[in-house]
């Protein structure tokens, strides 16, 4: 999720599903949107879908083969604690939800966590 006016980084380029051109903020969105690209039961997704009224973007919605929505909201394990992260997820959910999109629907993509590595002892 990111703020309607979000001012960072952003990398664009055309990805064969999306409609338009895809637009992707950080390296958990692009594998998304990879991922979804290549998914045989996704018909075809837009990236950075306003959510009115809310003030914020929804990172990921996507059609599947058989019409139904699926909206997916990338989210950095580190950032899960913050305060601020689980008001912008519950009001993404809470939003499409009251548009119809099922609770199995509406899903997180979050990073996977690194191991941690032992230094060696000298």
């Amino acid at each position: 999720m990111r703020k309607e006016n979000y001012k960072g980084r952003t990398e664009k380029r055309k990805v064969d599903k999306c409609a338009g051109i895809c637009v992707t903020y950080d390296n958990l969105h692009k594998k998304l949107t990879d991922m979804l690209a290549e998914d045989m039961g996704i018909k075809e997704f837009r990236c950075n879908v306003m959510m009115d009224g809310v003030g914020y973007t929804s990172d990921v919605v996507a059609i599947a083969e058989d019409g139904h929505l699926i909206v997916y909201e990338c989210v950095y394990r580190k950032t899960l604690i913050r305060p601020s992260v689980g008001k912008m997820l519950d009001l993404s959910r809470d939003y499409w939800m009251k548009h119809g999109v099922l609770q199995e629907d509406w899903r997180l993509v979050i990073d996977v966590e690194e191991p941690a590595v032992e230094k060696p002892k000298k």
